[in-house]
């Protein structure tokens, strides 16, 4: 019973524990390189975080997917929901709704984000630079579904204070997203399940 226990804890808690690691490796990929004893971390770059991610997420998609079949079968109930009772397609629909279907969603969405950014570069090319497209990509990906509707307004609100506040305070007209997007990714991650909540997006929820 314990075991069992022990077991859902570490899946529940598995994808937010990853999460979290990589968005710590990005602050301080970002914010404090410069230390020697963190440098070794500068290898993981924006690039390789996103494969990572993606691949540990299909990894971790396709082990609840096995589990999920491997549940109903041992049950005499719920073998009823397996084929031969029902077509493979029951299952198929439900795992694809229960375990892909959200982070299918927020992977076309996280692209969409940047190839808008990477379009804008070639118009105009000091609006975001070379290293801060993956982290677009990477954030969107990191926030997943429905949180990802939070972090787009939410960055963009954090971009034009930092403008403002460059342009009054500092008088530089040129400015940088890496702070606006690592804030905005930074306070979705700590709080974006509870406004979800609390500004009526919980029917996203998938």
């Amino acid at each position: 019973m314990l075991t069992k226990f022990i077991f859902v804890w570490v899946l529940n808690w598995l994808p937010l524990i990853f999460s979290g690691t990589i968005i710590l490796i990005l602050i301080i990929n970002h914010l404090f390189s410069s230390r020697k004893y963190l440098r070794f971390l500068k290898k993981l770059e924006n690039t390789k975080l996103i494969y990572i991610l993606i691949g540990a997420t299909l990894l971790f998609d396709t082990v609840l997917s096995i589990l999920q079949y491997v549940t109903w079968h041992s049950s005499p109930l719920s073998r009823f929901f397996l084929p031969p009772y029902q077509p493979i397609n029951y299952f198929l629909s439900y795992i694809l709704f229960h375990f892909w279907l959200a982070g299918l969603l927020v992977l076309i969405l996280a692209l969409a984000f940047y190839l808008f950014f990477k379009l804008a570069k070639k118009y105009r090319d000091d609006l975001v630079s070379s290293e801060e497209l993956p982290l677009i990509l990477l954030a969107g990906l990191l926030v997943g579904w429905p949180n990802f509707i939070i972090l787009v307004p939410l960055f963009f609100l954090l971009t034009l204070i930092f403008s403002v506040v460059n342009l009054l305070v500092f008088k530089k007209k040129k400015n940088t997203l890496l702070y606006p997007l690592i804030i905005s990714l930074v306070i979705v991650f700590l709080i974006g399940s509870y406004l979800v909540e609390h500004i009526f997006l919980s029917a996203l929820v998938i």
